[in-house]
């Protein structure tokens, strides 16, 4: 029975409105529960319980994929027991938070489980957030350690919980790795009602907030949806969701409780829907769990005559945005075998709340039906008064239930802002969503949107003043209001609106340079306009329904407009615009300039093929980054074979050549050439087999001939400059020495985190090393390619060189590289006549991240500078 307060008594009449009364009619619609009941979770219904039932009754099951190996139930248990064991002997006592910090792998699932088993709760930091806001978070959270890798170890120096690296806790480490005792009985342990995790979100206050969830309440979420959906021993789910979005608590610990398998991506693969295809074909996958825009990806990525590659797909489950309402439809055209489920909640909520399976899309449908609720877990439609509201009527949606947050981490005021009390059950909790919504006359809420200042993109959840607070901390900036936009195409971005202390305001790639320093990537607005004055609502407040529309959608040139000239140009115009949301584009207009990326021509070359019956590479936009130039291609039949010379920048001179690394990526050069400042010409050279089809080279000596070839082809004389990234400055190491002995002039010859022989074993041993550009995704690239760059980076002989070698070494992972890396620098320093060794800020990959690709841009410069005033 539910308990009315008096203002819901004076209400029209409250009724309960269950998924399975709800055939008929309703009178008034206040209260939306659910009938799906979990009416006694089991005994022990901690995350890591579930989990070890399965490791007893299954040891010999797989339980985690990864790269080529994978873990069974018995040997992920043994591996999290140990660890545990390590934890408890550094001194972690039962209901403290133990942060985490590291790269997908099987190492970090047991880390998840040992944590759980010492008695602790787990904090998930994200590794590609900037150090300032990871800081944040555990010294916020109060964690007394902080689980770690070694190239990571120093984003935590000076903090004061204790760092234990993962990657030196095994056979041999001088660490201590605790005696094999068992995991503690479950009487030792802390109750269900015990925290499980903290995850951390955007805060309105300008500071991200930590939201406590206990085993009961994910529990409660997960043996629901594994109940309702009949996840058993036999399903796999692709985790591709960071550990710090609460997506991948179903993803690990829903699987583990059902005894099925999860599938890790590769850290540096895991936005590419190449990979995620490949890992689904591989290991059979039957569960996709995401945001709705990840699976856009995929089935953009996907042409309707490959659709039998996602022929495992048994339930697919979207969650944390917007649906588009043409989404099932198109899933179903390439698996017309899966179900397809819409969930919704928040984080409060501990995953998931409601949810809806759908079924065929009405044609009139302007957004996908919100559903109704899980198991034990009520969501209801209140006014302002806190009185129910009658169907079709629009209010605030209010979730209570099993799933309710115990608070947000030390923040007692905001707590009590947000959990109320509920006046329609006896010591119940309300979570105030801060969603709108109505209840239809079928049962089913509907979504409407937010009615405060929070949006979504991409399914972060983001609180505006978060972003707004980060602005006026600029010293030229007085206020600043930030709102979500969306593009004609319904795609959406963040908006920027500055009122400047002075008369000039910073460049906004300055300005997004200075949001990084505490801002993940997804919070950085696309677009920056400056204002006289924000206009104000009668109380004061910024009006942000009165700030003006920008003229050009993010990414989109005024300059002039050329129109196209034939069905193929007009054809690509139609798909260029639809994919990037922006409207016009001319046929001239640069597609990087438009703000293209690697995810959006994914979307391209799919729909070039599907609607134009020709399969460009992905990388051909390198080559051809206008209408104009494409339309050429397509015109002439011509075979789209990819040119390994890409021209950066124009100029006049010896040029500089730059050489990727093992995926062949060549997107990173392109904003390092935006801030060398220097009237040189830049090329970018791709390897063989980046497309998928041509043989890639085996070995460095074959791979630095070629490249040799490309760029006499372009400068048929030296002196040849050389920047090699990763992989490429062995490739550089190695043209210099055969261009010698061709007589050729060589000059600068910079190496930048060059590896030696024998590394991409270590490296592949400690993900996260070697990582995905996060400002920037790769491009998906051949795995065969990859494979057989790693080969020829292990078989590798250096010989002296008999020259000058300028060395470039990120300072961030000098923790892992006083071992392998910085030793490596050092060596290839000792393997030429003369060198020089030059410190930058950044990770591997992270050295091209805004706020350091700047201070890298200008260390080479300096360095080609250096070159002509000696030659």
């Amino acid at each position: 029975m539910m308990s009315a307060s008096p203002s819901g008594q004076n209400a029209a009449r409250l009724a309960i409105a269950s998924s399975t009364a709800i055939a008929g009619t309703i009178a008034t619609a206040d209260i939306l529960e659910s009938d799906d009941k979990i009416d006694r979770l089991p005994p022990n219904c901690r995350l890591e319980e579930l989990f070890e039932l399965n490791a007893r009754q299954r040891p010999t099951a797989p339980a985690v994929f990864w790269r080529d190996c994978h873990l069974t139930f018995g040997e992920l248990n043994d591996q999290a027991d140990l660890l545990a064991a390590t934890l408890r002997q550094t001194g972690l006592r039962p209901g403290q938070l133990v942060a985490i910090c590291c790269s997908r792998s099987p190492d970090l699932i047991a880390a998840l489980l040992a944590i759980l088993k010492a008695g602790g709760a787990y904090v998930p930091l994200d590794p590609t957030y900037p150090t300032k806001r990871l800081r944040f978070m555990l010294e916020d959270s109060g964690a007394s350690l902080v689980l770690t890798t070694t190239n990571l170890e120093e984003r935590f120096v000076d903090c004061a919980a204790r760092t234990v690296l993962l990657d030196r806790l095994g056979p041999g480490s001088p660490a201590p790795v605790g005696s094999r005792e068992p995991a503690w009985e479950s009487a030792e342990r802390p109750s269900c009602d015990a925290l499980a995790y903290v995850i951390y979100t955007s805060g309105s206050t300008g500071l991200p907030k930590g939201v406590a969830i206990t085993h009961r309440s994910a529990a409660n979420t997960i043996l629901d949806v594994n109940t309702r959906f009949a996840v058993g021993a036999q399903h796999r789910v692709l985790a591709i969701s960071s550990v710090a979005f609460d997506l991948s608590v179903y993803d690990i610990f829903g699987l583990l409780a059902a005894g099925g398998a999860i599938i890790l991506p590769e850290d540096e693969l895991s936005r590419e829907p190449s990979h995620w295809l490949d890992l689904v074909e591989r290991h059979e996958v039957t569960i996709w769990n995401s945001v709705p825009a990840f699976m856009e990806m995929l089935v953009a990525s996907l042409p309707p005559t490959e659709g039998s590659r996602l022929r495992s797909l048994k339930t697919v489950l979207l969650s944390g945005d917007w649906i588009a309402v043409s989404l099932p439809d198109r899933i179903r055209e390439l698996a017309p075998q899966t179900k397809i489920v819409s969930l919704g909640g928040a984080t409060e909520g501990a995953i998931w709340s409601i949810c809806y399976e759908i079924g065929d899309v009405n044609p009139a449908w302007k957004s996908i039906p919100y559903g109704r609720p899980l198991a034990n877990q009520t969501v209801r439609v209140l006014n302002e008064s806190f009185e129910p509201c009658a169907i079709g009527v629009t209010g605030e949606l209010y979730l209570g239930g099993e799933g309710i947050a115990t608070c947000y981490w030390n923040r007692p005021e905001l707590t009590a802002e947000r959990f109320l009390p509920d006046p329609f059950r006896i010591g119940g909790r309300l979570f105030r969503t801060g969603d709108l919504g109505r209840l239809l006359p079928d049962g089913n809420i509907e979504f409407l949107g937010r009615s405060d200042d929070q949006v979504k993109i991409g399914g972060f959840r983001i609180e505006l003043g978060e972003i707004e607070t980060a602005l006026v901390r600029h010293p030229s900036i007085a206020e600043a209001a930030v709102v979500a936009r969306k593009t004609k195409t319904g795609r959406p971005y963040l908006a920027a609106y500055l009122l400047p202390r002075e008369e000039s305001l910073p460049s906004d790639d300055d300005l997004c340079e200075f949001l990084r320093r505490g801002l993940p990537e997804f919070m950085l607005p696309a677009t920056f306009t400056r204002l006289k004055s924000l206009p104000l609502t009668a109380n004061g407040k910024v009006d942000r329904r009165a700030l003006p529309v920008e003229d050009h959608p993010p990414g989109l040139d005024a300059r002039g407009y050329a129109m196209p000239r034939d069905v193929i140009e007009v054809r690509l115009v139609q798909i260029w615009e639809t994919v990037l949301g922006i409207r016009p584009i001319g046929i001239a207009d640069n597609y990087f300039a438009l703000g293209g990326d690697s995810l959006t021509a994914t979307a391209i070359v799919a729909k070039v093929e599907q609607q134009l019956g020709r399969k460009v590479p992905l990388a051909v936009l390198n080559d051809h980054p206008t209408i104009e130039q494409l339309a050429e291609l397509l015109r002439e039949n011509r075979p789209a074979a990819l040119s390994s010379l890409v021209v950066l920048q124009a100029g006049t001179g010896p040029a500089l050549f730059c050489l990727p690394g093992v995926h062949g990526s060549i997107w990173e050069f392109r904003k390092l050439v935006a801030h060398l400042a220097i009237d040189w010409p830049v090329y970018a050279l791709q390897p063989l087999g980046i497309d998928g089809h041509a043989p890639p080279h085996e070995t460095i000596a074959e791979l630095a001939a070629y490249y040799l070839e490309q760029v006499r082809e372009a400068q048929p004389q030296g002196p040849y400059h050389l920047l090699g990234f990763s992989l490429g400055g062995m490739a550089a190491y190695e043209m210099a020495q055969q261009a010698r002995a061709f007589g050729d002039e060589i000059g600068l010859v910079c190496l930048l985190n060059a590896p030696v022989r024998g590394l991409s074993k270590m490296v592949r041993q400690m993900s996260g090393v070697v990582k995905k550009l996060r400002s920037q995704p790769l491009p998906p690239c051949s795995p065969a390619m990859v494979a057989a760059h790693k080969r020829a980076l292990d078989a590798y002989q250096r010989r002296h060189y008999p020259g000058h070698l300028t060395l470039i070494q990120s300072s961030d992972d000098t923790p892992l590289f006083r071992r392998w890396f910085y030793g490596a620098t050092l060596d290839w320093a000792e393997s030429a006549d003369s060198s020089e060794i030059h410190i930058v800020p950044g990770d591997h990959g992270g050295v091209f991240e805004r706020g350091n690709i700047e201070v890298l841009a200008d260390k080479l410069k300096q360095c080609l500078l250096k070159w002509r005033a000696s030659a």
